[in-house]
């Protein structure tokens, strides 16, 4: 692995970004750091605007006196507050002052009450497992896991953890009474989307007691073309990019210039997903986020147990809400 530079720096504006769009619009976003060790080849964040430089992470180190005004200024406002971690990083990079961050942030929501999610490929820590014990009602685990593979792991996920030491992170997490969903993201034609390796992850899945999962397919953006030019064999970067050629550039979530692949390649990998899945008793899901031609199925990085009737996502938390968290308190 390379040798990769923190660069510790002040957060200017709010520590809690609104969404605007997609399965999570009008919940709450947070951001320990710009850039990401886990340096996956598919990352589309490594195209933003204000990222680091190559084999550089920007650390907010005052993310939690940030967050802390922030919070006092919506509970002021009798908003409701739910915050999802890291959607353009991951919360548990493999970094000590990155972990120290992340796990003092979300002490501070757990004191708060206030619930979250994240989702991870990284490895967590026994520490945070045990802040999680303390309120375990307050928070919704994602695992991203697309293949059990090694080749799959080592070129195309380079920093990330094991796929089986995600699977430690699942029992690990239900063992603790938190709610656990995995998220197969992105399934890479010719690559991970084969008969034999879905059905061999879904198997291993349910052994491990998931119930959720959530599934889209690779979309490309200029930049990983590059990062695959970069790092795939000349043989691979052809087979995948051939299921492009064809497709448009289109407007999907915040980038306008993203290419999916074709509709009907797509409806049949979710398709003899869905069928396997269900075979096996687990609830498989289209994330919308990444599929706008598709019927609409959140990807739910929201919890049913905290959704809110109302349209306004930012209404005062109604009554139910607070039952529920008193209920799993008592």
């Amino acid at each position: 692995m390379k040798v990769w530079k923190i660069i510790k720096c002040d957060k200017k504006t709010s520590a809690l970004k609104k969404f605007t769009f997609g399965c999570m619009k009008g919940l709450y976003a947070i951001n320990i750091t710009s850039g990401c060790i886990h340096d996956c080849i598919y990352c589309y964040a490594k195209s933003y605007s204000n990222s680091p430089p190559p084999y550089s992470v920007y650390l907010y180190k005052n993310i939690q006196t940030m967050l802390e005004k922030d919070l006092d200024s919506l509970i002021r406002r009798s908003r409701s507050i739910y915050v999802i971690f890291n959607t353009a990083s991951d919360s548990f990079q493999p970094a000590a002052e990155i972990l120290e961050i992340t796990y003092k942030a979300m002490r501070i929501l757990i004191e708060r009450n206030i619930p979250f999610s994240f989702l991870t490929k990284g490895n967590i820590p026994e520490d945070f497992i045990g802040l999680f014990r303390l309120k375990p009602h307050l928070i919704h685990a994602r695992i991203g896991i697309v293949s059990l593979s090694d080749y799959y792991h080592d070129v195309f996920e380079p920093n990330t953890s094991t796929p089986y030491e995600r699977l430690k992170n699942i029992k690990m997490l239900k063992e603790a009474g938190i709610d656990v969903e995995v998220r197969i993201d992105p399934i890479i034609p010719s690559v991970t989307d084969s008969f034999f390796e879905i059905k061999r992850l879904v198997s291993v899945l349910n052994e491990h007691g998931v119930k959720k999962i959530s599934i889209s397919c690779l979309h490309l953006r200029p930049n990983i073309i590059y990062e695959m030019r970069s790092k795939l064999g000349k043989r691979e970067l052809t087979r995948i990019l051939s299921y492009f050629v064809d497709e448009p550039w289109r407007e999907v979530c915040t980038s306008k210039k993203t290419k999916l692949v074709p509709f009907t390649k797509r409806k049949s990998i979710y398709g003899f997903i869905k069928d396997i899945s269900r075979h096996s008793g687990i609830e498989a899901h289209i994330c919308i986020c990444k599929n706008p031609d598709f019927d609409g199925e959140p990807c739910n990085a929201l919890p049913q147990k905290f959704l809110i009737a109302e349209k306004d996502p930012l209404q005062p938390l109604l009554p139910g809400f607070f039952n529920t968290l008193l209920q799993a308190e008592s």
